[in-house]
This record gives C-alpha cells, structure tokens and sequence, in this order.
C-alpha cells in the first residue's frame, strides 16, 4: 500500500511526523518532488486566480501525486486548541481537493488532532498498529524540532551577520517560494535564521500586539521580538495576496525598534536579480 504526502503546505512542519506514522503501520511513503515551475503551474491550473502562492503550490503537489499512489494524505486546518486560527485558505482544502480529483483515495487528517491518525489507520485497516505508530512518530518528530531548536540557539552566537526570516513555514521553507531568498543571504555571508525554530516564542507577539489572531503570525512576530537583540535584522516573508501579513507585517515594523527590518512579497513571478539588488542593500546596510 502505498502513501502520497504532498512536500507542500504543513509538511513543513509535521513532515517527519507523517511519514513516520505511515512507515510504521508498514506503508510505501512517497513524497512529491521539491517544487519547482511545473509543480507551480499545475497548482495554478486547479485553482481559481484569487487563490495564494502556497495554495497554488499545495494543489501542484497533490496532483503529481494523481495515479502514482493508493491514498494521498489531504492535511487541513481547523481552529487550534487556545485560540489559535490558521489562514482560512486552508480551512477547506480538503474539500477542494476532493471535487478537483474526484475518484482519488483521500485521507482526511485535520492538523492537530491525534484522534485522526487512529481513524486513518483504521481506514488502512492497520487499526491495531496505530497507537504505537503514532507515538514512534511523535518521538521522532519531538526529536527532530529538539535537534533544529539546539542549532539555532547554537547560530546566534556566530560572528557573521545573522538575519532571521520571520513567516510560515510553508513560505520560508519552499525552495520555490522562499528558498532563493536564504540561499542569497547565505551567499552573502550571512547565517540564516528562521521564526519557527525557536520554541516558545509566541508569547512575546504581545510586546507588538495583544490582539494578533493567527498563530504563524504569532510566532513570526514573536521570534523576532525575543531575539531583537541578538540578531543584525529581520526579513518579514510574504505571499501575494496574503491580508492578514500584510496588516502584522506593518504593525511589526512600527512597533519593534532598534532593529532592521525589511519586508518582502513574494508573488511567484521569476528572475532573481531584483530580489538579489534588494537582499544585498538590506545586507550592506546591517
């Protein structure tokens, strides 16, 4: 039996959780290609115009998927536990997905819910295993965020210009979406941070603003706030049209002193030399 994990959206996040979790109820996982311009343009063709750069990117995965595996998993959000909200574009992707590939096998895995994974064992028919499979993967996904955590601490005490990319992590991560922008800072001597590899720094989003209401913006802002003061600068990552960045981006910039800080849209468009003449005047004045 064979898995298709979409490298798009939350695998960002889960991705070793995910596949863990299959391979341990005895699955074949497959995991669709980094995203490159066909990824994208096949996102674009099953999405309406309005649709964002991550959304399109996230339909493009899926449908490499199509007929080269027995179930795709289709991850979606709902509220989170606490309060915390995630961007609505995603509320409903699993039922996009569902009358887009129609007759495609869909596992339905709602973000943070533990429960789901028991259910989509037991659609597998691996119900028995799926306990044990969860908490191996579980362990395995704790150990890993543990081990980025330790190395980003670690970072913070280089000597080179050290810049964080505060976003999602379906933003920064994407080697097509956000990728070319660590891979020109890196180049140009700095070391490179990202927002959701510091444990705990939500919390400090309230030294901006008490009221900020989606949780990838929560913990962009406050990773950038707890570590002001031991970083050179801060690049704000978003996509077009995304409004919830572009009202916290602004909010951010106004409220946290003493720190440079640039914001860049990303809007799929290509060619790299205007973001390169930016990345560099942001580093050249750090």
């Amino acid at each position: 039996m064979t898995i298709g994990i979409p490298r798009a959206f939350y695998y960002y996040k889960y991705g070793v959780l995910w596949q863990t979790f299959f391979s341990e109820l005895g699955c074949r996982v497959v995991v669709s290609d980094h995203t490159n311009e066909e990824t994208y343009q096949n996102g674009a063709r099953h999405s309406i115009g309005e649709c964002c750069l991550p959304a399109k990117v996230f339909m493009g995965h899926v449908a490499a998927l199509v007929g080269k595996c027995d179930y795709i998993l289709a991850p979606f959000v709902q509220r989170g536990k606490g309060g915390h909200a995630y961007c609505t574009r995603f509320w409903g992707i699993y039922d996009v997905l569902r009358h887009t590939h129609r007759g495609e096998q869909l596992l339905q895995l709602p973000l943070e819910s533990k429960s789901a994974f028991h259910k989509i064992a037991k659609q597998l028919g691996k119900g028995s295993l799926a306990y044990k499979a969860y908490q191996s993967a579980d362990s395995e996904q704790k150990s890993y965020d543990s081990k980025c955590q330790t190395s980003h601490s670690q970072k913070l005490g280089c000597t080179q210009p050290k810049v964080l990319l505060a976003g999602r992590p379906y933003v920064m991560h994407d080697p097509y979406i956000g990728g070319a922008v660590a891979r020109i800072l890196s180049a140009l001597g700095c070391t490179v941070l990202y927002s959701n590899q510091f444990a705990g720094a939500a919390e400090y989003a309230a030294d901006v603003c008490h009221g900020l209401y989606w949780s990838e913006t929560k913990n962009a802002i406050g990773a950038t706030v707890a570590n002001s003061s031991n970083i050179s600068g801060a690049i704000f990552l978003t996509v077009f049209p995304c409004a919830p960045d572009a009202l916290a981006w602004e909010m951010a910039t106004r409220n946290i002193k003493n720190l440079p800080i640039t914001t860049l849209l990303l809007d799929g468009l290509h060619g790299d030399a205007g973001l390169e003449t930016r990345l560099e005047s942001f580093v050249d004045m750090l």
